[in-house]
């Protein structure tokens, strides 16, 4: 099962993070789909952030655990929109796919 947990405050999202993989198993096709669509959204977002918004964040990376996480250091207010767009992206998925899939919202 792939978590992703969303941060921050106030209704601001500063950051995620994503661990897990999707799959039940080496032959879970529907598993394999839907890990490889949250993660390509993942990285859309963490690439949408710093390379066209311009943010500065730190990010972490390792694809053999699955995990991601991205954590804001500047331009918030800039970002939310992207972040909130993936909270939705992900928690509609969420709600087709709760076995494969939790989201998490601290925020």
């Amino acid at each position: 099962m792939t978590k992703v947990k969303f941060f921050g405050q106030n209704g601001v999202i500063t950051g995620f993070e994503m661990s897990g993989h999707c799959t039940a198993n080496s032959d879970d096709f529907e598993g394999k789909l839907l890990c490889s669509a949250v993660s390509s959204a993942g990285y859309m977002t963490v690439n949408t952030l710093t390379e066209t918004v311009g943010a500065e964040a730190e990010v972490d990376v390792s694809d053999d655990d699955g995990y991601m996480s991205l954590k804001l250091k500047t331009k918030l207010d800039e970002s939310q929109v992207t972040l909130k767009g993936f909270l939705l992206h992900l928690s509609e998925l969420e709600k087709k796919k709760k076995k494969y899939l939790k989201v998490y919202s601290e925020v």
